[in-house]
């Protein structure tokens, strides 16, 4: 199902969803680091939550920082954080984070 959420907010669903993927949101926010659980919060237990970030953004929002204080606020299980190709006609790269769903690999 697609939707259209305001991220700095609690998301109320029915039912969990198995898997959320978020592209293009988490940039020059907000949404921001602190948010981040307001996705993995609608996720079932062993769901996955596959998220990227603005390379910019990450550096000059101090993302590295924030997403560590948000992971330990929130419980969040981060299993992966990769580097990946984002803006490329503008030369800006970005993150792939991926939350939980340890049956999800790349």
């Amino acid at each position: 199902m697609l939707e259209e959420v305001d991220l700095t907010q609690p998301i109320k669903v029915s039912e969990p969803y198995d898997a959320v993927f978020s592209c293009g949101v988490f940039g020059f926010g907000p949404p921001n680091p602190e948010h981040l659980h307001h996705l993995t919060n609608i996720l079932k237990p062993n769901g996955c939550a596959v998220i990227t970030v603005n390379g910019k953004d990450w550096v000059e929002k101090n993302w590295l920082e924030n997403l560590a204080k948000a992971i330990e606020k929130n419980g969040l299980t981060l299993e992966e954080q990769l580097d990946i190709e984002y803006l490329e006609n503008e030369d800006i790269d970005g993150k792939l984070l991926i939350f939980g769903g340890r049956f999800f690999s790349f």
